[in-house]
């Protein structure tokens, strides 16, 4: 009984010196948070800002013509608002009405949704897709029901996200590993549907075109950025945010309206516009090709 408890003993003591030991390397391996940079805000900078935004409008026509020649659409949102999702579909539609080209569709959704996607795409299941849907997953069944009511413009629908229980382990290992996850997707689907225009929707950081947000660590390069290193031309992509909340730019931007950062907008600094603080990047036409204001924005649950 005495070496029982004895072995015990040191196997208690091993184990709290390996959980010391990892909790030091996580610890040791957190990088940096990026501080969020200051924009000028005085009455001429913000004159100026104001002045590129009005001359960087574009209106619906053209913002659905500059996107339809691209190749992959990176559309970013901010989550659990019921305007994006519902813009991204109007966005769809107007797309396919244009040119006829049907759309991949890949959401910020965890691989295992995969099989209840297909199957609802297949059967028309509403209700085992919605109980297949996982607790606290983005509301994204709407998206997922309209574009199964519209099979010529949707051809297929990817779940691109990592499962929860590796999402999880990454990040306690400080090896975030999404943005490559999601990039792969997307490659994937783009060589795999060659006559497809590949779109994918998400959380509006994942989508930018260069830097590394909240974390100045190359696990938080973002997905637009590892395209263009995995030998996609920068003009294939584009990146378009559905913004909501109080207009950007301290009210500047035009109600409403979309606007191209291939204008005089484009030079704008990024915090102007951008919540998430980005390190090695600077002004708005780095990181994204468009934006649309959809006003307020309506908070809504997980479906």
């Amino acid at each position: 009984m005495l070496e029982t408890s004895r072995l015990r003993h040191r196997a208690l003591i091993a184990s709290v010196a390996a959980i010391a030991v990892l909790g030091g390397v996580r610890v040791a391996l957190t990088p940096r948070r990026i501080p969020r940079a200051e924009v000028a805000r005085d009455a001429p900078a913000l004159a100026r800002a104001g002045a590129a935004l009005q001359a960087s409008v574009l209106d619906r026509e053209g913002l659905v013509g500059s996107l339809a020649a691209r190749r992959i659409l990176l559309v970013g949102e901010s989550h659990f608002l019921a305007e994006p999702p519902a813009r991204l579909t109007e966005l769809l539609g107007e797309l396919h009405a244009r040119d006829g080209r049907p759309a991949v569709l890949l959401l910020e959704l965890p691989a295992r949704v995969q099989g209840a996607l297909d199957a609802y795409r297949d059967g028309g299941d509403g209700a085992a897709l919605a109980g297949a849907w996982p607790r606290g997953a983005l509301p994204y069944l709407p998206i997922v029901r309209w574009a199964r009511a519209h099979p010529s413009a949707v051809r297929a629908v990817v779940a691109s996200d990592e499962n929860e229980a590796r999402v999880a382990l990454m990040r306690a290992l400080a090896a975030d590993t999404r943005n490559g996850t999601m990039a792969a997707a997307i490659a994937r689907a783009a060589r795999e549907y060659p006559e497809a225009r590949v779109v994918a929707y998400g959380g509006m950081a994942h989508t930018l075109m260069a830097g590394r947000y909240l974390y100045d660590s190359a696990s938080r390069r973002p997905v637009g950025a590892r395209l263009v290193e995995a030998g996609f031309s920068r003009n294939e992509v584009a990146a378009v945010w559905l913004l909501t909340g109080a207009a950007p730019g301290e009210g500047l931007w035009p109600p409403g309206a979309a606007v191209s950062f291939h204008g005089p907008a484009g030079a704008l600094p990024l915090g102007l516009v951008l919540e998430v603080p980005v390190a090695g990047a600077e002004r708005l036409g780095e990181v994204a090709d468009f934006a649309v204001h959809l006003g307020a924005g309506t908070r809504q649950a997980s479906n």
